[in-house]
């Protein structure tokens, strides 16, 4: 993945109640959207005052309130120098046709605001997988 420069950027806890429940989300600010590929973005999620992200194992996702309603769920890419930071990465295909949500991601500029879920990993690797 190429190198990401530093940003400012204001985030902050915010509580919700959807379906299911209470949710915490987080605000989230764009400090990058790289395109890896043609369909493919890195989208860089900051918290400006510095304080960690909770911490996720490989394989887990986040979901993304999209502006229009509903969400979408979308991978966390693990890298060493952000696991615990004040840094998330997501990894975005564009879809073909897309539904709205990758085209949203793919529209995102830094600076923009996103509302996402604390991580989830629906598939964990059990210890005695082996």
């Amino acid at each position: 993945m190429k190198r990401h420069a530093s940003a400012q950027a204001d985030a902050q806890a915010v509580g919700n109640t959807g379906e299911g429940g209470s949710m915490s989300e987080l605000t989230l600010i764009v400090r990058e959207a790289i395109a890896e590929t043609p369909l493919v973005k890195a989208i860089v999620l900051d918290s400006a005052d510095g304080a960690p992200l909770p911490a996720f194992e490989a394989g887990a996702h986040v979901r993304v309130k999209l502006p229009e309603g509903g969400d979408r769920p979308y991978s966390l890419v693990d890298h060493p120098d952000h696991r615990g930071s004040a840094t998330w990465v997501l990894g975005v295909r564009l879809e073909d046709p897309s539904a709205g949500g990758s085209r949203h991601m793919h529209r995102l500029a830094p600076g923009d605001r996103v509302r996402v879920s604390p991580p989830r990993h629906d598939f964990p690797l059990h210890d005695d997988a082996r």
